[in-house]
């Protein structure tokens, strides 16, 4: 949890994600809250190897337990509630496990390079367009099945491009 005066560098975070951006990002949000803003983070995938628990299901944990409505910012694989894996061993990411909780925008963006400021648009998951960038930006990377369908996995895409 956030404590007064706390510091990034306090905090202890899994080599696998741990980056300047992921620190600055953590940094902010202290910030924000050693300044009053109402803000109230419940989970951050930052858990060390002390935790003797899996990082999606430890956050899940956490998230389960809030009393209001709540903004869940995952990272893309985070936000699939539904993976078929092409092994017995995969386990669900933290929407898996809130699936029915939990509505998943994971953020994609199809341009690397952009001359001029990006602009953001929906990508409705009923969409053969929403399917295709799921299998070519998400699945692609995982040992899994491809779905035939982005209805189930994500209630939608947010794709940024130029």
């Amino acid at each position: 949890m956030m404590g007064a005066n706390m510091q990034v560098s306090d905090i202890e975070i899994s080599s696998i994600i741990d980056h300047p951006a992921y620190r600055k990002m953590i940094d902010n949000l202290i910030t924000q809250k050693n300044n009053g803003t109402c803000l109230k983070l419940l989970a951050i995938d930052g858990a060390g190897d002390d935790i003797d628990m899996r990082r999606d299901a430890w956050m899940a944990i956490n998230l389960a337990k809030a009393d209001k409505p709540i903004l869940a910012l995952l990272g893309n694989m985070h936000t699939l509630k539904k993976v078929v894996w092409n092994n017995t061993t995969g386990l669900p990411f933290v929407a898996g496990i809130l699936n029915k909780q939990v509505k998943s925008y994971p953020q994609l963006g199809l341009s690397t390079e952009c001359a001029k400021p990006l602009r953001w648009r929906f990508v409705p998951v009923n969409t053969p367009e929403a399917l295709e960038i799921l299998n070519k930006s998400l699945f692609s990377l995982l040992n899994a099945h491809e779905p035939k369908s982005a209805a189930g996995i994500v209630d939608g895409l947010i794709v940024w491009e130029c």
